[in-house]
């Protein structure tokens, strides 16, 4: 599987923006964590996950704690690696 993501730091904490799909929001609650979850345990640091919506605006996922430290930065403004896991 290969994803884009990016690391920030934002208030002294590290935190791995990691780029899905908009599909992604239409997945259910339990999935949507399983993901979460499969990204911290690659990452092992705090993880968002965002989508940009048709309009162009992004759409966070994750604790809402850290979305909200996110939610004002621009996507310019992310420095972005391509990743590859083994499936």
């Amino acid at each position: 599987m290969k994803f884009d993501s990016t690391l920030i730091n934002v208030n002294d904490k590290e935190i791995v923006i990691v780029a899905v799909d908009t599909d992604f929001f239409g997945l259910e609650q339990e999935q949507k964590g399983q993901l979460v979850q499969g990204f911290f345990q690659y990452f092992q640091k705090p993880v968002v996950l965002m989508a940009v919506n048709p309009q162009g605006d992004m759409q966070y996922y994750g604790r809402p704690d850290l979305t909200a430290q996110i939610a004002h930065l621009k996507f310019n403004e992310f420095v972005w690696t391509t990743n590859e896991i083994a499936d």
